[in-house]
């Protein structure tokens, strides 16, 4: 039997030198960095489609800058990233209210109890929603505290 190697490709996010292995997506690359990224449709299981858009990075090659979606675009040798930058964090925070325009606020009564994925998308990585009146009453106060 043999094993293929990957390479490695040395890239950049947010300013911190990783390296990763070839065919890593953007996302998979961060989460492995400790470096947030909202997200609601990704699983490694099935072929990237990035339905819920909430994704998006800022990504830099040979001095083209880029918005990406994160769990569709592979890295690249020398590719810088960028999360959290103001256009991603206004693309990524509409896309979130789009999405919960249709969504129940029903939480307290909601199987999850308030602690579903797309609240904490909502409340970690965009900063809340609650400037926009948005609010959720199942979430604990420590946990809201704790992802703003």
């Amino acid at each position: 039997m043999s094993t293929v190697t990957k390479k490695a490709c040395n890239i950049k996010i947010n300013g911190k030198e990783i390296s990763v292995s070839e065919g890593t997506v953007i996302l998979e690359a961060c989460n492995k960095n400790e470096v947030p990224v909202s997200n609601l449709c990704y699983n490694r299981k099935l072929v990237p489609f990035a339905a819920c858009r909430t994704c998006m990075v800022e990504i830099v090659v040979d001095g083209k800058k880029e918005l990406v979606y994160s769990c569709t675009q592979p890295v690249a040798d020398g590719m810088e990233v960028r999360t959290g930058t103001e256009e991603t964090n206004r693309y990524n925070k509409a896309c979130l209210e789009m999405l919960l325009v249709e969504h129940p606020l029903d939480c307290p009564i909601c199987d999850k109890s308030g602690v579903c994925h797309i609240w904490i998308c909502c409340n970690c990585s965009m900063g809340g929603l609650r400037s926009r009146g948005v609010t959720n009453p199942a979430l604990k106060p420590i946990l809201l505290s704790s992802f703003t």
